[in-house]
């Protein structure tokens, strides 16, 4: 982890495009711990080689936890939440992106806005969208109320964001890692900042009741989102994913200049009139396709 830090750095330095450090970790971590809790049972086993029946039952017990863990680590799903994991979600994301490449974009879906009509059947460039956020100061919430209190909460914000989302539809809501979420709005037709608006307000305007060991904690969460589209002709997947977090980042810091303070805000992507990334605030941004 140590040497793909120091080489985020240098792309960093070079103004190469950064690695994904902190995904990068996580897996590092789950697999260490996996093999951990293995090498445990091995030990165990070899501890009580002078007892047949019970020898045979830890063997049985490691060998289902090790198909466990490896199905975990396969699976497509966060196991805590419910969502599509950042391996389901890339899949998801390939598929919307090869029937962009091969098919013609349909006209976007009906969805609640105050948009005329007449524009929403507009043909657009940008067949999907990705809106990337994180929980502000979660580090906080863990270490005032306790890791189950929190992934409580994580799963109390996953289960009001979904009556916004439509999932039945083609929305697709994914775990990145950590508190780190993603979510794809396929025909959005510039709609998706919209949506990201949406998703911030149905956290922030109310709290989480969340119940722990006989005790009901109220807490108060704001989450900060970043929006990019895919385009059909110039697009790529990684670049997607990439300036959402990075939206997400500019809305984390917010901009002086703007009177824009950092966090619970919306930031979006944009490409700029010499074709160089920009980044901008939402409500304040209009540009179609974005």
């Amino acid at each position: 982890i140590d040497k793909w830090r120091e080489t985020d750095k240098r792309l960093k330095a070079a103004g190469v495009e950064p690695i994904d450090v902190a995904h990068i970790e996580n897996e590092t971590r789950t697999l260490i711990l996996a093999n951990a809790r293995i090498k445990d049972k091995i030990q165990a086993i070899k501890n009580l080689k002078n007892d047949p029946a019970q020898e045979d039952i830890l063997i049985a017990g490691a060998r289902a936890r090790a198909a466990r863990i490896e199905a975990e680590l396969r699976s497509e799903h966060d196991p805590i939440t419910g969502l599509l994991n950042l391996k389901g979600l890339r899949l998801a994301l390939e598929e919307l992106e090869q029937k962009a490449r091969t098919k013609p974009h349909e006209n976007a879906q009906n969805r609640k806005t105050d948009v005329p009509k007449a524009k929403e059947e507009v043909k657009s460039p940008f067949p999907f969208s990705l809106i990337f956020f994180d929980l502000d100061k979660f580090k906080d919430i863990n270490d005032t109320f306790g890791h189950d209190v929190a992934d409580k909460l994580l799963i109390a914000i996953v289960q009001r964001l979904s009556k916004r989302l439509r999932l039945k539809d083609g929305d697709k809501f994914a775990r990145r890692s950590g508190d780190e979420f993603m979510v794809v709005v396929p025909n959005a037709n510039g709609f998706a900042p919209k949506v990201a608006n949406d998703l911030r307000v149905l956290v922030a305007n109310q709290p989480f009741m969340i119940e722990h060991q006989g005790t009901t904690h109220s807490i108060y969460a704001t989450i900060s989102l970043g929006v990019s589209a895919y385009h059909e002709e110039t697009g790529d997947l990684d670049s997607l994913i990439s300036r959402a977090d990075l939206a997400a980042n500019q809305t984390k810091r917010g901009d002086e200049s703007r009177g824009i303070a950092g966090r619970n805000h919306v930031w979006v992507h944009r490409e700029g009139a010499d074709g160089g990334d920009e980044y901008w605030p939402y409500p304040e941004d209009k540009t179609p396709g974005h």
